[in-house]
């Protein structure tokens, strides 16, 4: 099936783009029996490195930061708005800013569909015209459901077929209409900085794409390529390797998510919450509900949402009339958090900026009462996790009065 004509969502900057001259003429170089006098290319034979680089039909981009930047300018109007998840990544954010930001409610599982129907129908949208970027680098990060006492990680038989069954279905697998645009990354599969990754788009959206590329970062590193390119047919046959390397990857992360979920259930009260908290933890031998948190089931990241009532120093905030009471106090307590030589990431770098008089934790759609942190198990060995799981409780409990 044929994408649809999305002509229309381009952006005047993506639409005025016009094909490198150079770049153009590079199609014809590798045709059967041509004789190239036109590019500047150093000849292989002299590079002081073997080269393994294909020609893959691919569009490459120079990891998903880049790619993000590139898809936003070539989709979208300043004045127009994007939509993201009430917690979403600060760089995507601040990447948006010169556009409108739109936040829409999440749940466990993402951004609530009824949610984005709201949204839409609050702006008077019938017929919801929209475009999907899907950056997803945590994709194949994907875990069985935790169970307290359970053993997870453990490496199991592995099967292809089962692996990729056992992933959710991406956007792109539902996408009949080309609306979306795929960023996938290695970033966070092999390693860091090496600023790789590709688009899959429809065929408008991915030249418009190679335009913008070609007039600012061109290609992603050459050695970048090379090593990834290099990594990966060690690994044969085809991606195979690969998939067997993402499995296992998958299972110590799992292990990962599961040792900090078990120091949390040492260091509190930890019982199953209702109405959609997930797991509720509360203060060592007390009633005193501190904060819930559903157990990941993917990435590298667990998520804590943290209930105030009875925190007397945040009381004495909201009461003293302070602009926005939960900043200051999240503030605070993760300077305490700190000092006690536990470092957590404050949930509001994370919460949309929707405009200058939009800046409060209320204004900017949280609640009173609630703030949040989140945690990473992707780094810290299990005997430090726990250390810093039992600073953690420390700090609460006397935060708390307790």
């Amino acid at each position: 099936m044929d994408a649809m004509d999305f002509s229309h969502h381009l952006s005047t900057l993506s639409k005025s783009r016009s094909p490198s001259p150079l770049k153009d003429i590079m199609k014809y170089m590798f045709l059967d029996g041509m004789v190239s006098l036109a590019g500047g290319l150093p000849h292989p034979s002299l590079f002081p490195f073997a080269s393994c680089l294909q020609k893959f039909d691919v569009l490459m981009h120079s990891g998903n930061t880049d790619a993000w930047t590139k898809g936003l300018t070539s989709i979208s109007e300043a004045g127009e708005y994007i939509i993201i998840e009430r917690h979403t990544y600060p760089s995507a954010q601040a990447c948006g800013f010169p556009w409108g930001v739109k936040a829409s409610p999440i749940d466990g599982d993402g951004m609530c569909a009824d949610a984005l129907e709201n949204t839409l129908r609050d702006w008077d949208t019938t017929h919801p015209d929209l475009i999907i970027v899907e950056d997803d680098p945590y994709y194949f990060l994907q875990f069985e459901a935790y169970v307290s006492g359970q053993t997870h990680g453990n490496a199991r038989p592995y099967n292809e077929e089962a692996f990729l069954d056992s992933l959710e279905k991406t956007f792109l697998h539902f996408d009949t209409e080309g609306r979306v645009i795929r960023l996938d990354s290695f970033s966070k599969t092999l390693a860091p900085g090496n600023r790789l990754g590709w688009f899959t788009a429809n065929p408008l959206f991915a030249e418009r794409l190679l335009r913008a590329t070609e007039v600012t970062t061109q290609t992603p590193s050459g050695w970048s390529q090379v090593i990834i390119t290099q990594l990966l047919q060690s690994w044969g046959p085809g991606i195979s390797g690969y998939l067997v390397w993402l499995s296992r990857l998958r299972s110590q992360y799992e292990m990962r998510r599961t040792w900090m979920c078990e120091a949390i259930g040492r260091a509190f009260d930890v019982e199953e919450g209702k109405n959609g908290e997930g797991m509720v933890a509360y203060s060592k031998g007390t009633r005193t509900r501190i904060f819930s948190f559903i157990p990941p089931r993917a990435g590298m990241f667990l998520w804590c949402k943290l209930y105030l009532e009875g925190n007397g120093d945040y009381e004495a905030m909201k009461e003293g009339m302070h602009d926005d009471p939960e900043a200051e106090y999240e503030k605070k307590l993760w300077l305490e958090l700190a000092d006690e030589k536990v470092l957590l990431t404050p949930g509001s770098y994370y919460t949309p900026w929707e405009g200058q008089g939009l800046r409060s934790t209320s204004a900017a759609g949280g609640q009173s009462y609630e703030i949040f942190f989140r945690l990473a198990y992707s780094m810290t060995t299990r005997e430090d996790m726990e250390v810093g799981i039992q600073r953690m409780a420390k700090v609460y409990a006397r935060a708390w009065g307790l």
